[in-house]
């Protein structure tokens, strides 16, 4: 019983009903005692996103950007080989604009070239692929890709945000049991419940800010998948609990 008490309580959250009151009047009225609960669980990481940029600069604007249009496709059709295709991968940014260089003899700009660049948003729904796949990306593309924008992710984090939240309310039931119980006392009936918004997420990640086709000779002939570091996410939640100090009239 006391168990499926919880589970109501767990479920109201994912509803986003984060609290539970009764009687304004009757709060005020009873004897009661607040405390706060924190639980926190490791949520290990389960995919990998990150960015392929293709850049070139070239005189003309068509030549730029029908190169990078050529790469582009080249990357997403390999990609494709791999079972990666849209929605997990997509297009999010695209530039094309003049570059100006400056002429000391006639003190004015002037257009020099046309630089374009095109960036794809990649998606790996298989952690253990990622270091295969974004190879496969360097390698198509060569010089002119551009891989960053690294993370690791966690697909179900709903899952892991629930196992936080009843670790909170355990915690919070721990201490009031052991707070009301060193008095003499025991603890009534819970008389409200909150989320605290400050709940959160915390991982560490591989220091891995860019990457390129341009590898010296030793990287080249370690082993031909990049190597991952699968750190945990740890997902955090926090309440606010207030029960009742001592039984309910006609308890014993």
């Amino acid at each position: 019983m006391v168990l499926k008490s919880w589970i109501v309580v767990l479920g109201l959250f994912s509803l986003g009903i984060a609290e539970v009151m009764s009687d304004a009047a009757l709060l005020e009225t009873v004897p009661r005692i607040t405390v706060q609960g924190r639980g926190m669980v490791d949520a290990p990481p389960d995919e990998v996103v990150f960015n392929a940029n293709v850049e070139k600069r070239s005189k003309t604007s068509k030549e730029a950007k029908e190169f990078v249009a050529v790469v582009t496709n080249r990357i997403i059709d390999q990609l494709a080989t791999l079972g990666i295709v849209a929605p997990d991968v997509s297009t999010t940014g695209f530039r094309l604009y003049p570059v100006y260089e400056y002429s000391r003899r006639t003190s004015k700009s002037y257009i020099d070239g046309y630089s374009c660049s095109n960036r794809l948003r990649i998606h790996v729904a298989d952690i253990e692929k990622g270091g295969k796949v974004m190879d496969e990306v360097i390698r198509t593309g060569g010089d002119d890709v551009r891989v960053d924008d690294f993370n690791l992710g966690v697909s179900d984090i709903g899952k892991f945000e629930s196992e936080a939240r009843l670790k909170a309310i355990e915690d919070a039931i721990g201490k009031v049991d052991d707070l009301l119980g060193g008095a003499g006392t025991t603890r009534g009936r819970l008389l409200r419940i909150k989320e605290n918004p400050s709940r959160g997420y915390s991982m560490q990640r591989k220091p891995m800010a860019m990457m390129s086709a341009e590898m010296d000779d030793a990287a080249e002939e370690q082993s031909s998948a990049l190597q991952l570091d699968f750190s945990v996410t740890k997902v955090v939640a926090e309440i606010e609990a207030v029960f009742q100090i001592g039984p309910e009239e006609g308890e014993s």
